[in-house]
């Protein structure tokens, strides 16, 4: 098992969301990258009597991070960008106690295109990075339009 993953991490190395640039598996981004991004970013917002935060903003390098992992076959970014979000949560959320992590189900139609569900993904990666239990709790029946293309509506 040990050889199977040297041989993957060989051919396959980690690579800077960002830059494209080969990084250390454990790293979210390369250390060049690192220095350009802002130090903290924190966009608090109440939705539905929810606290919630966004780690960093949807533009520039981020953006397109994000769409390299939802839409070119990029699911190893998952990890990447969970790290990115969690010291942001331990942070914001310090006060309060998880029970569970969930995701956002993509219908089934939409994950065969896909191969997987990009929030799936992220929600088990702050699993594990957080010790919170992973667990699916919500079903998409519903074959809603495509989010990114929609126009935003408050």
């Amino acid at each position: 098992m040990k050889i199977a993953k040297f041989i993957r991490k060989f051919f396959f190395p980690a690579r800077c969301p960002f830059c494209k640039n080969v990084m250390g598996i454990d790293e979210y981004c390369c250390p060049h990258c690192k220095d350009k991004l802002p130090s903290t970013y924190i966009e608090n917002f109440a939705r539905g009597g929810y606290r919630c935060v966004s780690s960093f903003p949807y533009d520039g390098v981020y953006k397109s991070a994000i769409k390299g992992f939802k839409f070119n076959n990029k699911p190893r970014r998952s990890k990447q960008l969970a790290m990115l979000m969690e010291s942001d949560i331990r942070d914001y959320y310090r006060d309060i106690t998880f029970d569970i992590i969930t995701s956002v189900p993509l219908h089934r139609k939409r994950q065969r295109q896909r191969g997987y569900n990009q929030s799936q993904l992220i929600g088990k990666e702050l699993s594990a990075l957080l010790n919170i239990p992973y667990v699916e709790v919500l079903e998409k029946h519903k074959d809603n339009e495509i989010q990114h293309t929609l126009k935003a509506k408050y």
